[in-house]
């Protein structure tokens, strides 16, 4: 495997857990090894429980794996500095067409990709922004955020 970013992991652990119960993989084969299911956000660690389809952070001061309380489908999981933190979707869905913003100190969202998209190409918000997006694991310039693909 491995994935990169919060959404290509939900993506691939729906993929396998319906190989899975079609018979065309084993959980073994499937689900085997913890790091595959791994990714980093920023500094911060985040682990996909397969069987569970949770997620959980890691602790780096007391070197254990907390549960954060969402699931695949729920949450934008982020970094902001050295904290981890999430923010749930108005409906549950797949995570890849949301983010979140930061315009000075507030963070905003989730918002859908396409309405960010709208807002800084007609100027209704700043090409000051930095953009979280689950399909990236760190901030994106509102210029970076605009370059990835539709």
């Amino acid at each position: 495997m491995p994935a990169h970013s919060q959404a290509e992991l939900e993506y691939q652990l729906a993929q396998r857990t319906a190989q899975v119960q079609n018979r065309q993989l084993t959980p073994q084969q499937a689900f085997g090894n913890m790091d595959d299911w791994t990714i980093q956000l920023g500094r911060r660690k985040a682990f996909l429980h397969p069987n569970e389809q949770h997620w959980l952070l890691y602790d780096r001061l007391h070197q254990t794996w907390t549960y954060t309380g969402c699931g695949m489908n729920q949450a934008i999981l982020f970094a902001q500095g050295g904290i981890a933190g999430m923010k749930r979707l108005p409906q549950p869905g797949p995570v890849a067409g949301w983010c979140v913003y930061q315009q000075g100190p507030a963070l905003q969202g989730p918002v859908r990709i396409e309405y960010l998209r709208t807002w800084l190409k007609t100027g209704k918000l700043p090409m000051t922004i930095v953009v979280w997006t689950p399909r990236a694991t760190d901030w994106l310039s509102a210029a970076q955020f605009m370059a990835l693909p539709a």
